[in-house]
């Protein structure tokens, strides 16, 4: 059975719908899309089942309910709808080209051993990084690969493929509200034994700063998941970052928590990624 694509549309035009669907409709048997916007649209979910001849279907969730739930609802409707062993989730955006996730689900499916696969915006281009998005990687990636053993770069993609079997324990055990998702599911993975790889992709484009919810969200995933782990003085300085954004501040922080030398600077911005509330991120030695 061909694997089922589940996308979370917050946000989302029905174009880039339309064009994500274009491009993956020799890879996938069907979709699940989320509608989780701000009002219950039921004409336009409607509407997106016409976008494409594969099967379709569609979550309307009066919302923002978060990408957490957005993904978990997408989930249940594939699970019980088909019986797909590999399963998809990804952005609708079309930052990262679509059918590049051919590569997930072979990487899946051909072994046994693996559980998910996580793809790499940044493939091997981690010296040509802005210090933002250097920063954002390397930290949330030290940290992962230190309370799981995970060697994943990108550890906050949204373009990941996995088993039918770890599909069905995140819709049970993943709680996650918004955008702390996809470090979520990484910690429940490496908790019931899953082995995670990854695999490098193509990027459009990647912002310069990153909303404050963003960052708000993947920090209280890893205070969850990983604080138990970590020194109290390291506990200390996730929460010391989490007072931080929540008051908007500018502020330093102590760079060891996240294997980084030196001194993370928090840099209060304004609107921006998204025309949201963001910060950009640089390393003071």
């Amino acid at each position: 059975m061909e694997p089922i694509c589940i996308i979370p549309a917050y946000r989302v035009a029905d174009t880039e719908i339309k064009s994500t669907f274009a491009q993956l409709e020799d890879i996938f048997s069907g979709f699940v899309v989320v509608l989780n916007d701000e009002t219950l649209d039921l004409d336009r979910a409607e509407a997106v089942k016409e976008l494409t001849g594969s099967a379709v279907w569609v979550a309307s969730i009066k919302g923002p309910v978060g990408k957490g739930e957005a993904v978990r609802a997408g989930l249940r409707i594939a699970l019980g709808e088909s019986d797909s062993r590999i399963f998809v989730q990804m952005d609708g955006h079309l930052k990262q080209p679509p059918a590049q996730v051919a590569r997930l689900v072979e990487r899946v499916s051909s072994n046994p051993q693996v559980g998910m696969v996580v793809a790499n915006r940044y493939g091997n281009r981690f010296d040509s990084l802005d210090s933002h998005r250097g920063a954002v990687t390397d930290g949330l990636s030290s940290l992962i690969t230190r309370v799981t053993g995970y060697q994943i770069a990108d550890t906050a993609s949204g373009m990941r493929a996995y088993t039918r079997e770890l599909a069905s324990i995140f819709t049970e055990k993943s709680y996650c509200f918004g955008y702390g998702l996809e470090l979520e599911q990484l910690f429940i993975a490496a908790q019931y034994g899953f082995s995670v790889v990854q695999e490098s992709v193509d990027s459009n484009m990647q912002a310069r700063s990153t909303a404050a919810e963003k960052i708000e969200d993947n920090l209280a995933a890893l205070i969850g998941y990983a604080a138990k782990d970590l020194e109290p003085s390291e506990r200390a300085t996730l929460h010391r970052v989490m007072a931080g954004i929540k008051m908007r501040d500018s502020f330093e922080v102590d760079g060891g928590v996240f294997g980084i030398p030196g001194i993370c600077c928090y840099n209060y911005i304004g609107r921006a990624e998204d025309d949201e509330e963001s910060y950009s991120f640089s390393v003071k030695m």
